[in-house]
């Protein structure tokens, strides 16, 4: 059975799957989407901090029927069948005292695009991956169809970028959002400067517990497998990494210059930080639609997959 007007007729498929289990960062196997023209590829970016782990994925529901068999294609060997970020597993970790900073991350997703032939694709990413196909529609318009963002944590709408904030866009944002404003200070007070102490201590196993329990919340923490938790130590390096590097700037202007289509993902019981940062991205946005995810925390795709990939479906099929 052919697929219906404006569905993708082919998917690149990882020897894992789409979404990969991880809380902040790797690029997600791509699960493909695209048409038979070479357009309109889906690419699935993850949170961070668990790049080198090969813990659990999140489940996606079975192929959609409508979308046929899959052919000789959608099994040969490409770069889309392990699309990871260049410290993932099987490569080397990251250097010691080494910064991972996010545009880097950008250029290589645009790279492998090409390489392809997958662009304009779909996006879809969470929290630090959501950032990055942000900054990717952004810096490259012209390979993004449309974002699909799972609490992209923009604290440089309030803080600025750098190692301390900046007093200008600090004062900017809480005459602005003030409620957002103040869910990124206490963030900063509760859980960054803990990190930030953690890691001077040389301790980045507290620092990585102070994150989970900042980003995640206390009740999703808890629910998280032995496995899982084993999975987030073993990517402790990674996410200092990340913390290292800090956050690429990014003002209310740029943001609203965001043409494309945009679907924003909130979990009904992710911690207040993020939920007030996605519902100010979504006032900015010029096209976006927002659903907040029942029962789902931070890792929203995790806590409900079947939900995410009904709504995702849905909307690349709209777009």
């Amino acid at each position: 059975m052919a697929p219906p007007a404006g569905r993708p007729a082919r998917w690149w498929r990882g020897d894992r799957g789409a979404w990969h289990g991880s809380h902040r960062g790797s690029w997600q196997r791509v699960r493909g989407a695209a048409a038979r023209d070479g357009q309109r590829g889906v690419a699935g970016l993850p949170g961070g901090g668990h790049r080198r782990a090969g813990g659990p994925r999140a489940r996606w529901p079975r192929r959609p029927a409508h979308l046929g068999r899959p052919t000789r294609a959608d099994r040969r060997a490409t770069p889309g069948d392990r699309l990871q970020p260049r410290y993932a597993r099987p490569n080397e970790a990251i250097a010691p005292g080494a910064a991972d900073p996010m545009p880097v991350h950008v250029d290589d997703l645009v790279a492998l695009l090409r390489a392809l032939g997958a662009a304009p694709a779909h996006l879809v990413g969470n929290s630090w991956g959501a950032f990055i196909c942000l900054l990717t529609a952004l810096r490259y318009p012209h390979v993004v169809h449309s974002l699909v963002l799972e609490e992209p944590p923009l604290l440089p709408l309030v803080l600025g970028s750098g190692a301390r904030p900046q007093p200008a866009v600090l004062a900017r944002a809480l005459r602005r959002r003030p409620r957002a404003t103040l869910a990124v200070l206490a963030f900063g007070l509760r859980t960054s400067a803990p990190m930030a102490w953690a890691y001077g201590r040389g301790d980045v196993q507290r620092a990585l517990r102070i994150f989970a329990r900042g980003v995640l919340g206390r009740q999703a923490l808890a629910r998280l497998t032995p496995q899982r938790r084993q999975q987030m130590r073993d990517s402790a390096a990674e996410l200092q990494a990340e913390f290292r590097a800090g956050f690429p700037p990014l003002a209310e202007s740029q943001v609203r210059d965001v043409r494309v289509p945009t679907l924003l993902l909130t979990g009904e019981r992710s911690p207040t930080v993020v939920r007030a940062l996605s519902e100010w991205l979504a006032d900015l946005l010029p096209d976006v639609e927002q659903v907040v995810v029942p029962g789902a925390s931070h890792l929203v795709h995790e806590d409900a997959p079947a939900f995410v990939n009904d709504a995702v479906l849905g909307f690349v099929t709209r777009r």
